[in-house]
């Protein structure tokens, strides 16, 4: 029998997974040595995400494999309001099961539901994320360039 997922609203009783699955995507990251280890900080992630936009996970077969946050701004450049990814995990043994995509289409759905007219996100440089990122309809618009004034304090 195939697994099933759904995708749903994040909700109160997902807290301990998804600062579980939020570490998970900190260590897998360019992010692992620029931002402490801080259940606190991704409680604030995540409420401040739900307040500016929305955060969902991804169940699988009755457990919490994925999530994806997303905002609404309006681009100043563009002049065009968009849809922004701005965490997006799935556990590695569930990538091969379609929650990511589906996790991105719901996305993509609410954001322009919301009056977006496109949808971006910024990534770390990986050719099997690319190539995912391709087979959903993205392409590279930008490059992020970092400069760090601060060391970070502390690492996971």
């Amino acid at each position: 029998m195939a697994s099933t997922f759904l995708i749903r609203p994040v909700e109160a009783s997902d807290e301990a997974r998804v600062i579980e699955m939020s570490r998970a995507f900190l260590r897998e990251t360019a992010y692992h040595d620029r931002i402490k280890e801080d259940d606190e900080h991704v409680k604030s992630l995540v409420a401040c995400v739900r307040e500016h936009g929305e955060f969902w996970v991804a169940v699988l077969d009755g457990r919490v494999v994925g999530m994806f946050g997303a905002i609404l701004f309006d681009h100043p450049i563009l002049n065009r309001r968009l849809g922004a990814e701005v965490l997006w995990w799935v556990d590695p043994d569930a990538r091969s099961s379609g929650a990511g995509a589906k996790l991105f289409h719901v996305a993509e759905q609410w954001a322009a539901e919301g009056g977006a007219v496109g949808m971006q996100f910024s990534a770390y440089r990986d050719p099997v994320l690319e190539r995912l990122y391709r087979r959903l309809g993205y392409h590279p618009f930008e490059v992020v360039f970092y400069k760090e004034f601060v060391p970070c304090e502390g690492t996971i």
